[in-house]
């Protein structure tokens, strides 16, 4: 490996001490420094401020005479300030062993009284007990604190001096063989990276090691190499600029997964300059590209003021740990695939940066964990989750999907667990109905499939699949079968429906659901789903206010609550089960649509003022074809309070002639009902004028004033109620 040596002092601190001088040999009181500020002497035209915890010019007072009464009420104590120091290195400045014997508190005022020529390091907080001070230049400093109670003060001070840094090493090119780095006193650099150090064996850096890197210079770890820098909280590892500019120096680039990999109390800052490759994008670290992993530890770092991303993870790369880290002052916190989202953790801090969004390339997620919630969203690209362990998507987890962007779930157990305080957060990175397309439960039967306290929306920019439309949720595809239980959902500004359930997909659970600014219908469901809706959940403020009704059959006993808007029925569903309809409930029918009761029992029981409503989308006589009690089963079906209106679009199979109701058929089917209060109102095609508004097949059981306990009005045919 080729090292350079470069001298930062022209004679060591030691040789320098010895000889009564310091690398910065002119010293001055605070009065003579600081050149540009205001109040002291400058080059000529400079202009500005002391720093906080400088004194203004002197009024000649000695620095040790008091300036208002003391008598050993109170003493001004410094404590250890002896030294030498160490340009760059904190050093603590103790008053605690101050004194006060008065009643009022005791207050604390600590100045620099001297500093070497073009110093303008400050007291951090010049009002502290206990406070710090970083001297910049090296040379001869006193601290001057000032304590006071009430009408009483005391002043001490203290003098100390500050050598420069020792020699900092040079390294470029390759290292082939183990090799440690080994840190400098206080916070002085050690090594400078001159070009591209390409890693092929462990490179251990110790704790409290400072490697400044020049422009464009950057470490990579490749073949078998290993990067092992494991600092401490009181010692940690900083790898920056030689200049203080974001994107001075490319960045670290690891290529290997070795165990030894660890980035522990690590700082990286300055980089991003350029990407390692055409696959990457500019990081202060970059793990993999394509056709290369990578994987590595980062725990309590802090990735600072870097061009691009503070940390780009390609997909074909890993995180083995990441805890507690910062990313801030960034132009982008963190870019990472599908695959790294449950590597991270909610103790880490993403924000503070240019773009304040960790950057998701896309992908599969294959394997189970949890999707935390972060200080800042996702920014997304498409991606899927896939595999066969459960995946948490923790509640306050916040989603910006791109444009046409979509969440696809195949087949993994998937939990959405947001809570009415934190809900999950699936939105658009331009807030704009049918930016990106939404999310998509492909299939999946596990019960554990749950979506809680979410919120979805600008979703619905096109159809997930063929057998599907447009929408915010989509359930399921041909060729699949899914299941979820939804609950406390939102869907809005989708410019499709809110939810889309394709008749493969299973509705487990239906709880406070909420559909609003939707350009279709609030969702689009199969007869199933219908028992499954509760009162909570509301349907109002969409372009279509229905909720569409595609057909099938009804999968189990139920009761069909009034949604607040109607059932618009676009198939033709059948009642297999025992099902109740609340009163108020309205059903709106496409043309040549019905609805039928084949081994099912109704109890369709409206009021007076509050009817149940079975009509057509189009005002028009004969528009739909009616109900169908095919087939009933168990006790009598009750009919009472509803309208029905433009039936009787043609017949029934098994019945001679439309009708709005039709009971019973031939080829011995019977049904069994009561039905009273029902108005039957323009049924039947005015131009065939052959229809009736109740027709009972003989087999049937209905009750005897069945024709004169319900109205019928316009009805087109021959008779209005057909009877044996």
């Amino acid at each position: 490996m080729m090292r350079q040596f470069t001298r930062w002092t022209t004679l060591p601190f030691a040789v320098l001490l010895a000889l009564g001088l310091t690398a910065c040999d002119e010293l001055t009181t605070a009065e003579d420094t600081v050149p540009g500020q205001t109040g002291v002497p400058t080059d000529p035209g400079q202009t500005g401020g002391l720093p906080t915890g400088v004194e203004p010019p002197s009024s000649g007072i000695d620095t040790d005479e008091l300036t208002g009464i003391d008598d050993g009420t109170v003493q001004a104590n410094i404590l250890g300030l002896e030294g030498p120091f160490l340009v760059g290195s904190p050093i603590t400045l103790d008053g605690s062993a101050s004194t006060n014997t008065t009643e009022d508190e005791l207050m604390f005022s600590w100045t620099v009284r001297e500093r070497p020529s073009g110093s303008v390091a400050a007291i951090a907080d010049p009002e502290a007990e206990i406070t710090t001070f970083t001297p910049d230049r090296p040379g001869e400093y006193r601290i001057r604190l000032v304590v006071r109670a009430g009408a009483f003060e005391s002043v001490d001070s203290a003098g100390f001096q500050t050598a420069g840094c020792p020699e900092a090493v040079e390294i470029s090119g390759t290292i082939s063989s183990d090799e440690t780095w080994a840190s400098q006193a206080g916070e002085c650099p050690a090594y400078v990276v001159t070009g591209t150090v390409n890693v092929r064996a462990e490179l251990r850096i110790e704790a409290g090691t400072t490697v400044l890197f020049r422009d464009a210079a950057a470490i990579t770890v490749t073949n078998d190499g290993a990067l092992r820098a494991e600092g401490t909280e009181q010692a940690p590892i900083v790898l920056r600029g030689t200049e203080d500019e974001r994107g001075w120096w490319q960045g670290v680039h690891i290529l290997t997964d070795r165990p030894t990999n660890r980035l522990f109390h690590v700082t990286i800052r300055n980089a991003g300059s350029t990407a390692f490759h055409g696959s990457v994008d500019p990081a202060g670290l970059t793990l993999g590209r394509s056709s290369f992993g990578g994987g590595v530890r980062v725990q309590d770092s802090t990735f600072e003021n870097n061009a691009g991303s503070g940390i780009h993870i390609h997909s074909g790369a890993t995180l083995n740990a990441f805890e507690r880290n910062t990313l801030t002052g960034n132009a982008i916190p963190m870019t990472i695939a599908a695959r790294h989202l449950v590597l991270l953790d909610d103790e880490s801090t993403f924000a503070g940066n240019d773009q304040d969004n960790v950057i998701l390339t896309g992908g599969s997620l294959s394997e189970g964990g949890t999707i935390p919630a972060l200080d800042v969203p996702y920014r997304s690209s498409s991606f899927t989750l896939g595999g066969s362990d459960t995946i948490t998507i923790a509640a306050g987890a916040r989603f910006l999907m791109r444009d046409a962007a979509s969440v696809e779930i195949h087949g993994q157990p998937t939990i959405i667990d947001g809570t009415a305080g934190a809900p999950v957060h699936f939105s658009a990175t331009e807030p704009e109905a049918g930016w990106w397309q939404g999310i998509f439960l492909r299939d999946g039967t596990s019960p554990e499939n749950r979506f809680t306290h979410l919120v979805v929306e600008y979703a619905g920019e096109s159809a997930l699949h063929g057998s599907v439309e447009p929408a915010g949720i989509a359930i399921s595809r041909s060729s699949f079968n899914a299941s979820v239980a939804l609950e406390h959902v939102t869907v809005r500004n989708s410019a499709g429906y809110g939810l889309f359930a394709h008749s493969n997909g299973a509705i487990t659970g239906w709880e406070s659901l909420i559909f609003e600014d939707n350009g279709g219908p609030a969702a689009s469901v199969v007869l199933a789903a219908l028992v499954r809706i509760d009162e909570a959940s509301t349907f109002t403020g969409n372009g279509v206010d229905a909720i569409e009704v595609r057909g099938g059959s009804t999968g189990t006993d139920g009761t069909w609550r009034n949604p607040g808007v109607p059932y618009r029925v676009t198939g033709s569903p059948t009642i297999e089960h025992d099902i109740a309809i609340e009163a108020g409930t309205a059903f709106v029918f496409d043309a040549e649509r019905g609805l039928s009761v084949d081994g099912g029992r109704v109890e369709m029981t409206g009021t007076a003022d509050d009817r149940i409503t079975f009509v057509g989308a189009t005002a028009e006589p004969g528009w739909w074809n009616g109900i169908f009690l095919r087939n009933t089963d168990g006790a009598t079906s009750i009919i009472d309070h509803i309208l029905v209106e433009d039936a009787g679009r043609s017949s029934f199979s098994g019945v001679n002639i439309p009708a709005g109701l039709a009971i019973g058929r031939t080829s011995g089917f019977t049904a069994d009902v009561t039905v009273t209060n029902a108005t039957f109102r323009n049924i039947g095609r005015a131009t065939e004028n052959e229809a009736a508004g109740i027709v009972v097949n003989s087999n049937s059981t209905v009750n005897a004033d069945i024709c004169t306990a319900n109205t019928f009005e316009g009805i087109n045919g021959p008779e209005d109620c057909v009877a044996p």
